[in-house]
């Protein structure tokens, strides 16, 4: 029997089953009456004014291949039922509410029945999307994971518009839900025995396929299951290539590892290679500029530290863009799950610096916008371990790229998943967004809105630069100073 069929199966006196009847086995469950399967009852949600005897009352077999299930995350989870509420009235002509069953009449006088239900976490999918969930990609498990409220949408009578009206009022009903699940990315639908996004890519099918974008891969092991806590260790570690502090040895490299000798470019021609650059996109202001420091004397810091700064500069963005938005619901709601979800991952409180600590402590309007920007400095870290790609400053980094890097993966596998760029990659990078700082310092602003750059973005890669190579020591992140 399908879901939809269990989940909307009426018996008198009983508008619905929860969730975990629904998927329970056929065993547990008594079988409805012939009369039961023909046409569902609509008892309890009689709007004003409608004649039910002009209704076009839906078979269940016509009303299940109707339906739809969506699969999502409310924080806190009992203002489900509130917002809710407040999204049904705005789109509904009327609603009747009974327990966890709201019943809606459309502006064609359809009706159509809302139940919600909890669920925790990838334990109350379906049993089989539970299926081979030991075995899927972290990036899948954590999503799933995450999900904590089940809405089941069911049409019980058409009206003289039902396409229309329905199809209406589940695009709505649908944006509704993908913007409170915007942070988080948790809104998914049940597509057959498939979950898929809004855009139906596939996230699980129980079989071992998701087109879910994991943005990396885990490396093979060298050791046949090697301990978690021994992995982790080794990831802490691990430190960009040709990392060596004065009167410290390299560490010794494998003949496969190390690379073929190769002619390092000195400062004239790094520079040549950022001018040509800038050039070749129209932009002609002066690039000169005296560039430190060469490549005797940077010393990056250690992928670990990286990625660290990297999760505690998103999650600050997400948090502050949650709070900037003007149609965020709850925003102090979803910081906190934000937040929740990073540290269980990441760690992240106790990666936050104290001027990032102090924001969350106290998130006023004044301070959004200077956060949400940090997301182009972790942009950067990640870009300097590749796991990410930076495109040319002008436009802003993908915030949900970045978000699906840190929601799915915890540290230690980012760790020994990280492809740090090489030191002279580092030294092009820096010597590049070095130029293009100085050059927005200079200009007025006439010349800098011809050049499209974005003098933001810049500034924070130039910061997240300095940062990594220790440009000026090893200093705390707030006591940066990008100098032009």
């Amino acid at each position: 029997m399908g879901i939809f069929k269990k989940l909307f199966r009426r018996r008198k006196n009983e508008i619905h089953m929860s969730a975990e009847e629904a998927f329970a086995p056929e065993s547990a469950q008594s079988a409805p009456s012939a009369s039961e399967e023909k046409k569902p009852e609509i008892t309890g949600f009689q709007p004003a004014g409608v004649d039910e005897e002009k209704l076009d009352l839906l078979a269940s077999e016509e009303a299940e291949a109707l339906g739809r299930a969506y699969y999502c995350r409310f924080e806190p989870p009992e203002d489900a039922g509130i917002a809710l509420r407040s999204c049904l009235r705005a789109l509904a002509g009327s609603i009747e509410e009974s327990g966890a069953d709201f019943c809606v009449s459309l502006s064609d006088a359809s009706r159509v029945r809302l139940t919600r239900s909890p669920l925790p976490g990838s334990a109350g999918l379906p049993e089989k999307l539970r299926a081979n969930l030991e075995g899927c990609p972290a990036a899948v498990k954590n999503r799933l994971d995450a999900l904590n409220c089940f809405i089941s949408v069911l049409p019980e009578s058409k009206g003289n518009n039902f396409e229309g009206a329905y199809a209406e009022f589940l695009a709505s009903l649908q944006s509704f839900l993908a913007s409170l699940n915007a942070e988080l990315d948790a809104l998914m639908l049940l597509d057959g025995d498939r979950l898929v996004d809004c855009k139906g890519k596939l996230i699980w099918d129980g079989e071992g396929n998701t087109e879910l974008s994991v943005p990396v891969a885990a490396p093979e092991a060298s050791n046949e299951e090697a301990p978690e806590a021994e992995n982790s260790a080794q990831a802490e570690e691990q430190s960009l290539p040709q990392q060596e502090t004065p009167g410290q040895a390299q560490a010794d490299v494998s003949e496969e590892e190390t690379p073929a000798p190769e002619e390092k470019p000195s400062a004239p021609d790094r520079e040549e290679k950022s001018r040509a650059l800038i050039l070749s996109h129209g932009i002609t202001l002066d690039a000169s500029r005296a560039v430190r420091p060469d490549s005797e004397n940077v010393y990056p810091r250690n992928i670990k530290e990286v990625i660290d700064r990297a999760s505690a500069l998103t999650a600050a963005a997400l948090i502050a863009r949650s709070y900037a938005l003007k149609n965020s619901a709850s925003p102090a709601a979803r910081s906190a799950a934000i937040l929740e979800r990073y540290d269980k991952l990441h760690k992240v409180k106790s990666n936050f610096s104290p001027k990032e600590l102090s924001y969350l402590k106290d998130p006023n309007a004044g301070r959004h916008t200077v956060n949400m920007l940090k997301a182009e400095a972790a942009a950067a870290l990640l870009w300097a371990v590749g796991l990410f790609e930076l495109g040319w400053p002008d436009e802003a980094a993908d915030a949900a790229k970045l978000n699906d890097i840190f929601k799915g993966n915890d540290t230690a596998f980012l760790c020994a998943a990280a492809k740090p760029r090489t030191k002279e990659e580092l030294l092009d990078m820096y010597d590049l967004t070095t130029r293009l700082h100085a050059m927005c310092v200079r200009a007025s602003i006439k010349e800098l809105k011809d050049t499209g750059l974005d003098p933001d973005i810049i500034y924070e890669r130039h910061y997240a630069l300095n940062w990594l190579m220790g440009i000026g020591g090893f200093i705390p992140w707030d006591s940066v100073i990008p100098t032009t």
